[in-house]
């Protein structure tokens, strides 16, 4: 009996690198951008485990059972996060950090350079505040005093 053999020119592309030819980009992602993408998939994974536990009869409804409940979840989503093979987070990575902007010019730019980033930043006080004149419309370009 003879060997059929089925011709496919059009699947085969020859300019593929072996596995071992291709480059890790995953070395030119930032430490702050790979954090990121692992804590969302450690949210997504909480979530999840959240939504499984509902399935389940509940053992103990007391506060401490619950408090215990909630540290288990999150200590359990960590651990799946830290894992690699959830996929989750590389999905992340390349929907904030595409494949086109992983080299070492912008790793280098990103890590050098110096410009602050914008946080958020509210202050806390022990006591009441004064309001400032612009929060109460006392500025002099104010038209309806």
């Amino acid at each position: 009996m003879t060997d059929i053999k089925i011709h496919r020119p059009h699947i085969q592309n020859h300019n593929l690198k072996p596995k071992s030819q291709v480059e890790d980009t995953t070395k030119y992602i930032p430490g702050k951008v790979k954090e990121f993408a692992k804590s969302m998939e450690s949210e997504f994974a909480k979530l999840m485990i959240n939504e499984m536990n509902k399935t389940v009869p509940k053992q103990g409804t007391d506060s401490a059972s619950k408090f215990y409940e909630g540290l288990m979840t999150n200590e359990k989503a960590k651990a799946m996060a830290a894992r690699d093979g959830g996929g989750i987070q590389e999905m992340i990575l390349n929907q904030i950090y595409p494949e086109h902007l992983r080299n070492k010019q912008n790793y280098d730019f990103h890590t050098k350079s110096k410009v602050p980033q914008k946080s958020n930043h509210i202050d806390m006080h022990d006591h009441p505040t004064r309001p400032n004149k612009i929060a109460l419309g006392q500025y002099s370009g104010d038209s309806h005093e």
